[in-house]
């Protein structure tokens, strides 16, 4: 990780344009989303020639879109801002205040690395998601130098730090056997399924309309096929257990993706978070700008002794894009997290301070959804299995048991300092707001 002395300077007030590369990276961000119907369109529609021409206008809009946005902007650092220039026929000019940014991020992909740039991505506390600044692509050097500028100067601002710059100090790393841990602990790898059925459905929708309750019935057989060709609730069993495994390896892959090499570092009043596998990133944040702590502890994670400590920050940010830090131990020992959150929260009592707990019979309408879901379930189930499907419905008394424990361990906690609020019980989480951090109170009844 580069520190801020690392990098040279930027010269103020100087106009400064992305790197010669940019159009590249562009036109590549832009390909992932329009790749998939231009696919379709030129391999598996109908209509001839036209597709295939429809797909290289396509792709030929892309390329220029990709070079304007390369020729269009620019940006310069000010005394106490970072000035953004973008657009043609309709040219655009924001202004990022440092105190106002929250989160910098520096991205690496495996194709960033080869050219030795970087992508850099700002997040504000400006009140509009479209004020996050996206730099695609730096130089290496002048992506360093950008980040540190920022830094240093967001410092200066605020008149929180001294002139001179200390090392950062490591404050743990994540072993990759937690990240498998975490991973067997997740639902993440729902997002691949979700991901690889879209593109069938993208690929070839009418295809899929007709080939989709197929392929179900397909993965029914194979099930069968493993029972012994019993075509029953216990095949249907089986196939959600196989479902769910599968789900687990996958939710693995993501989280080593994601988070492989995790080291949690301190410089001053700034958190750092280096990650990734194949895209690394790194991502700075002031401990002021924090605005509230979020720690998770699911059953597996909790028979090994181990927690996940997530921070928000009041940035904005464009939709569909990640913050910058999220996790800022996305697993750990529950002692290490402990010993975080009392550096960065002294004084806190988040296990066992003055609880209270909700209503008593709060479970009843926590246990409605799940009840609901547990009956449409059935019924689809029915359909095609009978009255084999009927057993489905014994788990109601387990869902029951599950929110009555859930309603048991809500709690809140109240103090001159913050805000506590716990909840979950095969899932647990526990949420700490300062009370200065508080934007505002909502009654709904």
């Amino acid at each position: 990780m580069t520190s801020d002395s690392d990098a040279a300077p930027l010269p103020r007030e100087a106009l400064r344009r992305l790197h010669p590369l940019s159009w590249l990276f562009v036109l590549i961000g832009q390909l992932r989303q329009f790749a998939l119907p231009l696919i379709a369109l030129l391999f598996f529609g109908r209509g001839g020639d036209w597709q295939e021409l429809a797909a290289a206008m396509g792709a030929i809009g892309l390329s220029v879109v990709a070079v304007w946005q390369y020729f269009t902007y620019s940006y310069r650092v000010d005394d106490d801002a970072l000035v953004i220039r973008s657009g043609l026929l309709q040219r655009g000019v924001r202004h990022l205040p440092f105190q106002r940014i929250h989160n910098v991020e520096l991205r690496r992909s495996v194709l960033h690395r080869v050219f030795n740039v970087a992508e850099v991505r700002i997040e504000s506390a400006t009140g509009d998601s479209a004020a996050e600044a996206q730099m695609k692509v730096l130089a290496m050097a002048e992506a360093e130098a950008l980040v540190a500028a920022i830094r240093g100067l967001n410092k200066v601002a605020s008149a929180a730090a001294p002139a001179t710059q200390a090392a950062p100090s490591i404050l743990a790393k994540v072993s990759t056997a937690d990240l498998v841990l975490l991973g067997l602990s997740s639902n993440r790898g729902w997002v691949a399924v979700g991901a690889a059925f879209g593109l069938i459905a993208q690929v070839n929708p009418t295809s899929w309309s007709r080939s989709g309750p197929a392929a179900f019935d397909w993965l029914r057989q194979s099930v069968s096929a493993l029972t012994d060709g019993v075509d029953s609730l216990a095949g249907l069993l089986l196939l959600i257990l196989l479902a769910s495994l599968t789900v687990r390896v996958l939710g693995v892959g993501l989280e080593l993706l994601r988070h492989y090499g995790f080291t949690l570092s301190e410089s001053q009043n700034r958190i750092s978070v280096e990650c990734g596998l194949l895209t690394r990133t790194q991502s700075h944040t002031e401990h002021r700008k924090i605005q509230r702590w979020r720690v998770k502890e699911s059953w597996l994670l909790r028979l090994f002794d181990r927690r996940a400590l997530h921070i928000e920050t009041a940035a904005r940010r464009a939709e569909g894009a990640e913050r910058g830090i999220d996790a800022m131990l996305p697993v750990a020992p529950a002692a290490r997290v402990d010993a975080i959150l009392r550096r960065f929260l002294p004084g806190v009592r988040w296990e066992q301070p003055n609880w209270h707990r909700i209503h008593p019979k709060a479970w009843r309408r926590m246990v409605k959804p799940p009840l609901v879901i547990l009956a449409f379930v059935t019924a689809l189930a029915s359909l095609h299995l009978g009255v084999e499907a009927l057993p489905l419905l014994l788990l109601a008394p387990v869902v029951v048991v599950i929110n009555r424990r859930d309603a048991a361990f809500c709690a809140y906690s109240v103090d001159a300092e913050r805000v506590l609020w716990r909840s979950g019980w095969l899932q647990r989480r526990w949420l700490i707001v300062e009370r200065e951090r508080i934007q505002g109170v909502r009654l709904r009844q």
